[in-house]
């Protein structure tokens, strides 16, 4: 059953692909907002962190694409419950749309940060701190992934696409504005946190997704379609 979501899955992709397209060239914009490596020799790892994963443009930016994207590709199809006899199928349908949005974005927004950090002659300046920006890369992927998970959750309780995104978008807000105010975050926090918190931190985010994949199998076996 999980091949024949898949594929059927990887059809309906193609069909969206200008959907793809342009929100895929909003994130590459704004991954290159590191283009302000520029004018520097040499940089702190706080100064780094910040300037590859810029909180603002992660908030009124990144994480509204995502969640449109997401809802542009979610569509709940009656003839695949009733063909494999199961609604399990939304389940898996839902794992795979979220996984392969958050890889396809994570890409992009990577090629950018290396593309600036190359082309600015900043390759030593990465190589000293490559751990710590590989682990914040990948906190950034987990948390999009869960942010993707969520929009789908309150869809399926809802079945309303404006909740659905304004719901997970009011939670990435008032997550950026304690962030701004140096309180603890969910998103924003791998900014100030060591390697060390930033790995805890990947933990947690893997068990949320867990727990968010359960919930949502919960939710979708529940409602009558």
């Amino acid at each position: 059953m999980i091949f024949r979501v898949w594929r059927q899955q990887k059809l309906l992709s193609r069909s969206w692909g200008k959907v793809y397209l342009v929100n895929g060239s909003l994130i590459f914009v704004l991954s290159l907002s590191a283009i302000s490596l520029l004018k520097l020799e040499s940089i702190s790892l706080p100064t780094l962190v910040n300037t590859l994963f810029p909180r603002f443009s992660i908030c009124i930016g990144l994480i509204p694409v995502l969640l449109i994207q997401i809802l542009a590709l979610t569509q709940v199809h009656l003839a695949d419950i009733f063909c494999l006899r199961t609604k399990t199928v939304l389940v898996i349908q839902a794992v795979y749309r979220s996984l392969m949005v958050i890889l396809f974005f994570a890409i992009l927004w990577i090629m950018g940060d290396l593309g600036i950090i190359f082309f600015t002659g900043g390759g030593k300046i990465f190589q000293s701190y490559f751990l710590e920006i590989m682990l914040r890369w990948l906190y950034l992927g987990l948390a999009g992934l869960i942010y993707l998970l969520l929009t789908q959750v309150v869809y399926f309780l809802t079945m309303n696409k404006f909740l659905a995104f304004m719901g997970p978008f009011f939670l990435n807000c008032g997550d950026f504005f304690l962030s701004v105010n140096h309180q603890p975050t969910f998103l924003y926090g791998f900014i100030r946190l060591s390697v060390r918190d930033v790995f805890w931190f990947l933990l947690l985010f893997l068990g949320s997704a867990v727990f968010l994949v359960i919930l949502l199998r919960r939710i979708i076996m529940k409602r009558d379609f």
